[in-house]
C-alpha cells in the first residue's frame, strides 16, 4: 500500500471513530438532561443547552439560559410541572430513545422519543402523569462539548390517573 492510500485509510478510520465518539456524547447529553429532570437539578438541565437556547414547548417559548432557569424555578414549575400539569412533583422518570438524523462536523440534528412519568399532586390529590414525547433537537459542539441549541417539544399522547401512593423523591446527598 502506498503512503497516499495508507493516509487516506487512516483518515477514514479517524473520521469513523470521531463519529462514534460524537454519537456517544450526544446520547450522554440526553442522559444528563433526563437525570437533571428526574433529580430536579435545574443547573444540570440548563447546562445541556447553549447560552442562546431556544426551547419551544408549544405552550411556552423559552429563549436563553436565564429564561430557562426562571421557567424551571417558578413556584408552579419545579422542573417539568407546567408540562405535566401538576401542582407539586414528588417523583419523576425520563426515558429516551434517540436517532441521530444528521451529524455533520460540529452540528447534529436529533430526533428522540421518550416517556415522561411524573408523580405528584393535582390539588390535594396524588396523581401520576405519563406522557409520550417527541423531541427534535438541533445541537452544536463547542469546547464545552455537545449542547442543545434548539429543541422542539411535541407531546404525542398522555395518560393520567389518580394515584394510590406516590413515593417522595429521596433527599439528594452531596457528593
Amino acid at each position: 500500500m502506498d503512503s497516499d492510500a495508507a493516509s487516506s485509510s487512516q483518515n477514514r478510520l479517524e473520521a469513523q471513530v470521531q463519529r462514534l465518539v460524537d454519537e456517544a456524547e450526544l446520547r450522554q447529553l440526553l442522559q444528563r438532561y433526563a437525570k437533571g429532570i428526574v433529580e430536579g437539578d435545574r443547573e444540570l438541565v440548563v447546562n445541556c443547552f447553549t447560552p442562546d437556547l431556544r426551547l419551544d414547548y408549544g405552550f411556552a417559548l423559552i429563549e436563553g439560559r436565564d429564561a430557562l432557569r426562571e421557567f424551571m424555578s417558578s413556584d408552579t414549575s419545579k422542573s417539568a410541572l407546567p408540562v405535566a400539569g401538576l401542582k407539586t412533583a414528588i417523583t419523576r422518570s425520563q426515558l429516551f430513545t434517540t436517532s441521530v438524523l444528521r451529524l455533520e462536523g460540529t452540528t447534529a440534528e436529533l430526533e428522540s422519543t421518550g416517556l415522561s412519568v411524573h408523580g405528584g399532586t393535582r390539588g390535594e390529590e396524588p396523581y401520576v402523569v405519563v406522557r409520550s414525547l417527541r423531541y427534535h433537537d438541533s445541537c452544536v459542539k463547542s469546547e464545552d462539548g455537545w449542547k442543545i441549541h434548539h429543541r422542539q417539544y411535541t407531546p404525542q399522547w398522555a395518560f393520567e390517573v389518580p394515584a394510590e401512593v406516590v413515593v417522595p423523591l429521596p433527599e439528594r446527598q452531596a457528593p
